[in-house]
């Protein structure tokens, strides 16, 4: 999850994610320390967050729905106010109906019961992400779609990359990127990094004393065999082998 966000944006201004409502599983607490570079609001009281949301910058809303507290009134008058924050609802007794509903209101994602708190980190970061590919194409209009993907390769290879991310990032659903990557590049977007990642492990070959379990890890790799595996077949050698070429 990290090596997809990484890197925040360039501006000095932090990102600001908004919890809404009850936060009895501590979502708040987890993504402040997932998201050092971004400012974490919890407002419990729906009343405070409406005016928190009113007067302060809000990039992301998290609302939390229960009995108590249905947060779709809630969701409508925030997209009203905001058109642009992304919505994510959380809720414990959704339903297709509800989800539908909530879509048509301006909800960017929907988590119902059952999800995993790595699935909300994630598509946070998909978004964080987004938004900071929006500002630098601002300020840059020839940026286009797969030079970003390649540029964000360039300089995350050696770190866990999600491949939604990117798609994200090049402004694609996940099948559309992959697809385009393809068949603009030769080579899907998974043989592109990792061919990356052996041409940068090359010169970690022949130039440092790093053991082969090091520059393993430090080309992105998650262990040495996955690296081993990749370069043979890559390289048509093995990493110890080619660093014993180099020598004779």
């Amino acid at each position: 999850m990290r090596g997809c966000l990484s890197k925040q944006s360039h501006h000095s201004e932090k990102k600001v994610i908004l919890i809404a409502g009850p936060d009895d599983q501590g979502y708040g607490h987890t993504l402040s320390l997932s998201f050092k570079d971004c400012d974490v609001i919890g407002k419990q009281n729906i009343q405070e967050a409406k005016r928190y949301y009113l007067t302060h910058r809000v990039d992301i809303a998290v609302l939390s729905n229960i009995p108590a507290i249905p947060c779709l009134s809630l969701l409508k008058f925030l997209k009203n106010i905001k058109p642009h924050v992304n919505i994510i609802i959380l809720t414990r007794n959704g339903s297709e109906e509800f989800a539908v509903d909530a879509f048509r209101k301006g909800a960017t994602d929907y988590f119902s019961a059952s999800f995993e708190l790595k699935e909300l980190e994630t598509r946070i970061g998909c978004l964080l992400i987004s938004e900071e590919v929006k500002n630098r194409r601002r300020s840059d209009y020839g940026l286009d779609n797969f030079r970003t993907a390649v540029n964000y390769a360039s300089e995350h290879y050696n770190e866990r990359i999600e491949l939604r991310c990117v798609a994200h990032l090049a402004g694609m659903s996940l099948s559309c990127f992959q697809r385009s990557f393809k068949k603009k590049m030769g080579v899907t977007f998974t043989e592109y990094v990792n061919n990356l990642r052996i041409s940068r492990a090359k010169k970690m070959l022949e130039n440092s004393n790093l053991s082969i379990s090091e520059i393993a890890f430090m080309s992105g790799f998650s262990n040495q065999y996955h690296f081993t595996r990749t370069f043979k077949k890559i390289s048509n050698i093995c990493p110890s082998l080619y660093r014993n070429s180099l020598k004779s």
